[in-house]
């Protein structure tokens, strides 16, 4: 990279049919090297030359002392050799050798016996450009796991990965900001071999809940080296067959490790494991270590249940909190439509729940005939089950109602159910009112489908895309790859959504003036994340829920704008989300008119 940035410096910064430029392209093996990279920056069509201005700077801040470099390693960047050296192979190198950041050593290591040694050397000698610093491993043993300790960061790439030529640079640049992490998450790129992306994930710095559950960090991440180097696992066989996630778990347990996370997708996938779709990789990644899973979960056994699941299911395990509250109050506000609320109050009173269960219907100006049929269905529920209903003789506020009915009830556990929702999961209220419990959570969610789509959708999301001012900040979506897990989300819809008494209590509860009716779970989920609560979606569980049936559409543009100023701390929790970011892809269709 010395070379490229040294003589990448005095061509002038021109477009990509600059002749000088595209002569000097085919001669300079760095820079063909780092045209071949598929980076994001080639998505956004980004000229290289300007990708290569970036790297200048990065570097000019090393030269310019502004950036200390030492002799320790910034970042050990193991590569894992898992077939006979090919192009693979030399891609990853190359991109090793183009960081822009010298602190930067790179190990070449044999992952699987069959390879020979001898063979593996000369083609490592034959990578054009490759590292100054480099060396091959044979195995992993005590010796190496020493050399980790010297590294202020590791990580470990798959045969065929590469690494963003900025990776090196961005690791120093945070320590020496004072920013002191252990573990650094970044995004990952699934090039599909035509020069797009299969797929492209965003990861966070650490959503403890979510990483229990299932791999979504997979290799995308640098650590600490002295924390790897005293894992008892064997991270070399783990990252081929277990996408590190026992490792993970393992480092959210340390207690001070410290997490963060950078917005860029700097792990780009090798081409070979576009087939390997982020959908299933929990099952992959349990498939041989189920009793390691249930050993490394059982040392939290005073806080979490650990269920297995069956086997066609796509969570291979789930983790439910200890103990379980002993009242629940379910508030369903409502307004005519007594079939529909018979069905909701029916979804809830066939579900068995090992403590005592209120229902409250918030009747909200119904009809005398509609009353007495919600009354004639409330009469046929079994006689354990607590139900009222209370009066709200006002016109509609969503908010208001939900309020009330919190005032009324005697749940440690409130959970909040449109009348138009219908509960399909059996032994949900269980898992919800356990979750809901934890003191650090703010509301539990569930997979809601909608009926006429069958679309599926769990937990809010931070929107990532440009949108106008007058839009939501929030979108209620969820990928395939993630919907059946128990992860957490950025908030969860009051369409149904538990919560323990305390949290709702401690965040203010709704707000009846400024979010009277859509968008005070949203404006709920804001409060709480500022006050250091999360929201948990439990992925398994599914209630039927179609939008609209309740209530009437309305204007809330005033709703959707003055989130964004109560809130402008959504458009970086959009950028640091666990999520498919499509938004590159899409600009790339468009301009190229698919």
């Amino acid at each position: 990279m010395q070379h490229v940035l040294a003589t990448c410096s005095s061509i002038p910064m021109v477009e990509r049919n600059n002749e000088e430029l595209m002569s000097y392209l085919k001669k300079a093996s760095e820079l063909c090297a780092l045209a071949s990279l598929p980076l994001d920056s080639s998505l956004r069509n980004v000229p290289i030359e300007r990708v290569i201005a970036r790297l200048n700077i990065e570097r000019g801040l090393v030269e310019g002392r502004q950036l200390p470099f030492s002799r320790r390693p910034d970042l050990l960047a193991i590569v894992l050799v898992e077939r006979a050296p090919d192009e693979a192979l030399a891609q990853s190198i190359r991109a090793i050798a183009l960081q822009s950041h010298p602190g930067v050593r790179c190990v070449i290591m044999r992952a699987v016996s069959t390879v020979d040694l001898a063979v593996l050397q000369q083609f490592v000698d034959s990578v054009d450009p490759r590292p100054m610093a480099l060396n091959i491993w044979a195995m992993f043993e005590s010796r190496q796991r020493a050399e980790l300790e010297q590294a202020n960061f590791v990580t470990f790439l798959r045969h065929g990965d590469r690494l963003h030529p900025s990776a090196t640079a961005w690791l120093a640049i945070e320590r020496a900001a004072g920013r002191q992490v252990e573990v650094m998450a970044w995004g990952e790129l699934q090039p599909d071999g035509a020069g797009g992306a299969a797929w492209a994930q965003r990861n966070p710095s650490l959503h403890r809940i979510s990483l229990l559950h299932f791999p979504y960090l997979r290799n995308a991440f640098a650590v600490s080296g002295p924390l790897a180097a005293t894992y008892p696992g064997d991270l070399v066989r783990e990252t081929l067959h277990n996408h590190l996630h026992l490792f993970q778990i393992w480092l959210s347990q340390r207690d001070g490790v410290r997490w963060s996370s950078h917005p860029e997708f700097f792990l780009i996938r090798a081409d070979a494991l576009v087939s390997e779709r982020p959908e299933g990789a929990a099952r992959r990644a349990y498939a041989e270590y189920s009793s390691a899973y249930a050993a490394l979960l059982g040392s939290s056994s005073d806080q979490f249940i650990f269920l297995a699941a069956p086997r066609d299911a796509a969570a291979p395990y789930r983790l439910r909190p200890r103990p379980v509250p002993s009242t629940l109050s379910v508030i369903i506000p409502f307004r005519d439509k007594p079939e529909l609320t018979a069905r909701a109050v029916h979804s809830i009173a066939n579900q068995e729940f090992p403590g005592s269960i209120e229902i409250l219907l918030i009747n909200n100006q119904s009809s005398d005939g509609a009353l007495t049929a919600i009354r004639t269905e409330l009469s046929g529920l079994p006689t354990g089950i607590h139900r009222r209903i209370v009066d709200y003789d006002a016109p509609f506020n969503h908010s208001a109602q939900c309020m009330l009915g919190a005032k009324d009830s005697r749940g440690e556990i409130l959970l909040f159910m449109n009348n138009d929702a219908e509960l399909l999961t059996a032994g949900a209220l269980t898992e919800l009112a356990a979750w809901a419990a934890r003191s650090d959570v703010a509301s539990v969610g569930v997979t809601i489908e909608e009926p006429q789509t069958h679309k599926l959708a769990a937990g809010m999301e931070a929107r990532l895309a440009p949108m106008p001012y007058f839009d939501s900040i929030v979108e209620e979506r969820s990928d395939p790859a993630f919907t059946p897990y128990v992860r957490e989300a950025f908030g969860n819809t009051f369409a149904f959504a538990a919560v323990s008494r305390a949290a709702f209590e401690a965040v203010g509860g709704l707000d009846v003036l400024r979010f009277p009716n859509g968008y005070n779970d949203v404006d709920f989920a804001c409060r709480a994340r500022r006050r250091g609560y999360m929201h948990i979606t439990l992925g398994h569980l599914q209630v039927r829920h179609a939008p609209g049936q309740s209530r009437g559409r309305t204007d809330e543009a005033v709703q959707k704008t003055l989130l964004r100023t109560l809130y402008p701390e959504c458009a970086a929790a959009a950028l640091t989300a666990l999520r498919f970011d499509d938004t590159l892809g899409a600009m790339r269709a468009r301009r190229e008119g698919k």
